[in-house]
């Protein structure tokens, strides 16, 4: 049934081990390519693109995971 299908996946999504690293000077790096990736998907619906979360603070240990907030416009751009 869908609702067990749904536990199962909820299962699965249970993180057993948290991996923390030293800070990575490749975090911000790839950030900004991430970052390059969005801005031509997205043209000019994005207002704003900005690294969050504990890799973008430097020297600060963190688990490797690129947070990424996008503020995207919800009017039509102009021509």
């Amino acid at each position: 049934s869908l609702h067990i299908g749904f536990l199962w996946r909820l299962k699965r999504m249970v993180t057993k081990h948290i991996i923390i690293l030293p800070y990575d000077e490749h975090w911000k790096q790839d950030f900004l390519k991430i970052k390059a990736e969005l801005t031509n998907a997205l043209g000019q619906l994005t207002i704003g693109i900005e690294h969050v979360g504990s890799t973008s603070v430097r020297d600060l240990s963190a688990k490797p995971i690129i947070d990424i907030d996008v503020v995207i416009s919800l009017s039509s751009p102009t021509k």
